[in-house]
């Protein structure tokens, strides 16, 4: 099922976007702000992402250029556009601009438009679902991770870890949103797993985890994974093997 996911604070607005993505045949669930928009983002197929933007929301603007990419569509809501604002949101990363003037047929149809281009993004490596850096590669679909072409295991929580600091290659996920990913909230006791989950995920990848070259420690913000030159030669894809088994190990089982 293919869902719109509407991160809109304006109340008349929201209403409207949520009716006008119905109207058009999507499933539509509203996230209650980014940090839950993110969280929504990894666990359902969104193929439209609509977020509000005001004047001076400096950091949701910066945040459109985070959320672009994969295959979902990002259309910015603006409650009260100017031509300033329009421009600006566009250049961070918004594929549409939609406004507190727009009629629910409007909506409606760009909603639609904008699925229709989502459903045009290439996949893979293009849209984002293999992440390669160095000799790791992360196949964001299979949940497999391979380095030098072997196959790394990770239990599920370690992959969903992973999996988010790949999604933002070469940018730092703060602690707060990698503990909202993983466990649904941010809190002190997720802040000590975190380190815990960073330690095993090292542990996996790394030569010399005391020296790590993949997963780097961004002191006090949180965690990157370093977009490093690859290896030489084409990349080895995990290859399924017996009955659907998969050699690059798919998520284990939630701890």
């Amino acid at each position: 099922m293919s869902f719109v996911l509407v991160a809109v604070r304006d109340e008349r607005l929201r209403h409207r976007v949520i009716d006008a993505g119905r109207s058009v045949g999507f499933a539509v669930r509203a996230a209650t702000d980014e940090v839950d928009a993110l969280r929504l983002l990894h666990r359902l197929a969104v193929t439209v992402l609509v977020i509000e933007v005001g004047d001076d929301d400096v950091q949701r603007r910066r945040l459109l250029g985070l959320l672009r990419g994969g295959t979902h569509a990002v259309m910015a809501a603006v409650p009260a556009a100017t031509s300033d604002v329009v421009v600006e949101v566009l250049r961070q990363g918004a594929d549409a601009v939609v406004d507190g003037r727009s009629t629910l047929e409007e909506l409606g149809a760009r909603i639609d438009a904008a699925a229709r281009r989502a459903a045009r993004y290439p996949s893979d490596v293009l849209a984002g679902r293999l992440i390669r850096t160095g000799e790791l590669m992360v196949d964001r679909g299979e949940h497999t991770v391979t380095r030098c072409g072997r196959p790394v295991s990770l239990s599920h929580r370690e992959f969903r870890l992973l999996d988010a600091l790949a999604a933002r290659i070469g940018l730092v996920a703060t602690h707060n949103y990698l503990e909202s990913v993983i466990w649904g909230e941010p809190s002190e006791a997720h802040r000590q797993l975190l380190r815990a989950y960073v330690r095993k995920v090292r542990s996996k990848l790394e030569d010399d985890p005391s020296r790590p070259r993949y997963l780097l420690s961004e002191w006090g913000r949180g965690y990157r994974l370093a977009d490093l030159p690859l290896d030489t030669g084409p990349p080895r894809r995990a290859v399924r093997t017996g009955a659907g088994a998969v050699a690059g190990t798919r998520a284990a089982a939630a701890l």
